[in-house]
């Protein structure tokens, strides 16, 4: 029964906190935040570093998914409660297609209704991420299981993030634009 409950965590939580943590760490590496020589500690603390400054500089230079990470709180748990608060979300916005028939009687109240239930709605969103552990833990599930494998997870994009910016640390956007350049300069 645990070992299901394992490869649950795994694919529902596990596997999303390691892409986000590899693409949220590794543009870090990319604009210099993180030094590409950087140990764990180093990193931890350059992630200390980079919350401080976004408290100060918010939308300045950071982009939205950064901007929410952080206001989730950075590091681990900013990533898995982003995760949390996206699979949430995605999994409404497929519900709410799927049952595109309901808008109607969404509308039945009023629009003022509506938009104040959307809201609430967004709110209760994010207190179920923030609370992650608890979202991910409920009923008769092992509350340790879902945050060691999203911990586990977290840790192995940090590595991942820390190995491919060695092999490739130039953004996808630099190689999109030398491959451009490239064709436009043999016509």
């Amino acid at each position: 029964m645990i070992l299901v409950e394992v490869l649950e965590a795994i694919f529902k939580l596990g596997l999303p906190v390691l892409v986000l943590s590899w693409l949220l760490i590794h543009r870090q590496y990319q604009t210099g935040e993180i030094a590409a020589d950087a140990d764990r500690q180093t990193v931890k603390s350059s992630l200390k570093k980079i919350r401080k400054a976004w408290r100060k500089d918010k939308k300045g230079r950071y982009n939205l998914i950064e901007n929410k990470w952080m206001r989730f709180g950075g590091g681990f748990y900013g990533i898995t409660a982003l995760t949390t608060f996206i699979l949430i979300e995605l999994g409404e916005a497929v519900d709410f297609v799927v049952n595109i028939s309901g808008v109607g009687k969404l509308l039945e109240d009023g629009l003022l209704n509506f938009v104040v239930n959307l809201l609430v709605n967004q709110f209760q969103n994010f207190i179920a991420a923030i609370i992650w552990f608890a979202y991910w833990g409920d009923d008769d599930r092992s509350i340790v299981v879902w945050i060691a494998v999203p911990y586990a997870s977290y840790l192995l994009g940090l590595n991942l993030a820390s190995r491919t910016q060695a092999i490739a640390p130039r953004s996808l956007g630099f190689w999109i634009k030398e491959i451009r350049d490239k064709f436009h300069s043999d016509s």
